[in-house]
């Protein structure tokens, strides 16, 4: 038996053959409902057949062509489009409402007349749908785009071929105009354009020779060329004239020369990054993706086999040091106008003072520090070279087992140094049951039960840098000097998620104080060894 929504169906469909002449109807199934109509339109009968998903009403009836005629509101399956005139489909819809809009649909566009036009469709196609229903070729623009297109110029473009042995082409380039600025791009065409006023449904009809006389390019066709009709099509001749293909123009709603409305002054300062393994890669590569153009990179390791459970190189890199091969990625395939200096300095080990100098002048010159080594003594290191720079820092770390994150800041207005923000983070670390030692590479175990630290902590944990980081670069003084963001629902971490975010100044840390004598013991000592080693 039928349930009450469908039956109800029924009697709609039923009271609309009562009162319209245009319209017949059979159900042609019982369990799935399905129902065969036709509507009269312009003395053209057309068939339908309505079929009703298991889950009606909160899936949309499907409506399929039995008569064949040319329309874009349709699918290559034959089913139509469900939204002509309704923004989507919503339960309180009914398959009469659907034949409204189909006859409405039929009565504008006329397919089966001699006199048809095209009805806007309702519906919003994403991207990927529009180049889904594409036969073989389409050109995806950015919205800017068509107005950088003169009546006429040269054009370079790039196109990838898709796994369904579509081209996708893209604009590089129109006449001096930079659009599209990646080396990742690389099959590229040069081409000459020529922009018309004609619709491209006269321009379709036409024969490549009709074509160049009807356009008056007959003597310029030396070349692959494209003209740009004003409905958003265009035609693409190649092999001089030999070969035309008709184009769909696919405007998309990325903006060509622009990443983010970021202020470009923020944009341009200087970001350090020390430690470039799953954390470092990551952060560099959220900033790099929001705009930020202005790098230095240090990280003395390379990228080995085990690496790639989390990190943002892949195998292909491995034996190559992390900083020069990301440094390559993100240039070759993110933004090619990206400024990345690169060192592979041990900052901690034996290194020369001449190299050790360079390092911290590299941090002096920065706007912005983060680090993401996990080193205490490196952060401490850094931070004592900053003292007198005001340039902030941030310290992010993955609680071992993947039980949360760190993320530790100071802010260039900061009085207080990063020394005594750990000293704080360490005494509150003390309070709560939510630490577990580290046993191995991110893995901690908590009363005989292993937790490990998957790409999905050290994700959190980079976006959660990356977001303060620009807070901080722009200004924002509402930013806690330690955060710690709980993943876990162990100890003190019962709800998913939990917060942490405490200011240095409310946190009481006792000061450890030395004993008078054993400073002047040491004082002692350190002249001793002096008048020793220049008495030499």
């Amino acid at each position: 038996m039928l349930s009450n929504r469908l039956l109800y169906e029924l009697f709609c469909i039923e009271e609309f053959k009562k009162i319209e002449e245009y319209f017949y109807y059979e159900i042609i199934n019982a369990e799935p409902l399905s129902i065969l109509f036709s509507i009269n339109v312009h003395n053209f009968t057309y068939e339908f057949i309505a079929e009703y998903p298991k889950y009606f009403p909160h899936q949309p009836i499907i409506i399929y062509r039995k008569t064949d005629f040319k329309t874009v509101h349709c699918y290559k399956n034959g089913a139509m489009c469900l939204k002509w005139g309704n923004d989507n489909w919503n339960s309180d819809l009914t398959i009469v409402d659907l034949i409204k809009n189909l006859y409405d649909l039929l009565f504008v566009e006329n397919p089966l007349g001699s006199e048809h036009q095209q009805s806007e469709s309702g519906d919003s196609f994403s991207l990927g749908q529009e180049i889904r229903y594409v036969d073989n070729i389409c050109l995806v623009l950015g919205k800017d785009t068509l107005s950088y297109i003169n009546d006429y110029g040269n054009m370079k473009l790039s196109y990838n071929k898709t796994d369904e042995n579509k081209k996708i082409y893209f604009i590089k380039s129109i006449d001096d105009k930079k659009i599209i600025k990646s080396k990742a791009l690389k099959n590229e065409k040069e081409v000459k354009y020529f922009r018309t006023k004609i619709l491209w449904k006269e321009l379709i009809c036409l024969k490549p020779r009709e074509l160049f006389n009807h356009l008056n390019i007959g003597e310029i066709i030396k070349k692959d060329f494209i003209i740009f009709t004003i409905d958003n099509y265009a035609i693409f001749l190649s092999k001089q004239g030999k070969k035309v293909d008709y184009i769909k123009i696919i405007v998309s709603e990325f903006e060509t020369d622009k990443r983010l409305k970021i202020d470009k002054n923020i944009l341009n300062k200087k970001i350090l990054i020390l430690g470039l393994g799953s954390i470092g890669s990551r952060v560099l590569m959220d900033l790099s993706r929001t705009g930020f153009n202005n790098f230095i990179l240090v990280d003395n390791d390379i990228m080995l086999p085990y690496n790639t459970v989390r990190h943002e190189l892949t195998e292909k890199h491995i034996g190559e040091y992390k900083v020069n091969a990301l440094k390559r990625m993100i240039s070759d395939e993110i933004n090619p106008n990206i400024n990345i200096e690169v060192s592979t300095l041990n900052m901690l080990g034996q290194e020369s003072s001449t190299s050790t100098e360079r390092f911290l002048k590299m941090c002096e010159s920065a706007d912005l520090i983060i680090d993401c080594t996990a080193n205490d003594n490196l952060l401490l290191l850094v931070d004592n070279v900053l003292k007198d720079k005001q340039i902030p820092l941030i310290s992010g770390t993955v609680i071992p087992g993947g039980l949360g994150n760190i993320v530790l800041i100071r802010k260039k207005e900061d009085v207080f140094s990063m020394e005594k923000i750990l000293s704080a983070y360490y005494y509150f670390k003390s309070t709560k049951n939510m630490f577990a030692e580290e046993s191995h590479d991110y893995e901690a175990t908590i009363e005989e039960t292993p937790y490990v630290a998957t790409m999905s902590d050290c994700s959190i944990l980079s976006g959660l840098i990356g977001k303060n980081a620009i807070l901080i670069l722009n200004n924002d003084n509402d930013i806690y000097n330690i955060n710690v963001f709980s993943t876990s629902s162990y100890g003190d971490l019962k709800e998913m998620y939990n917060t942490y975010r405490l200011n240095v100044v409310d946190i009481p840390v006792e000061e450890v104080e030395f004993d008078e004598e054993i400073i002047k013991k040491g004082e002692k000592i350190y002249e001793d060894y002096h008048s020793r080693r220049y008495s030499k």
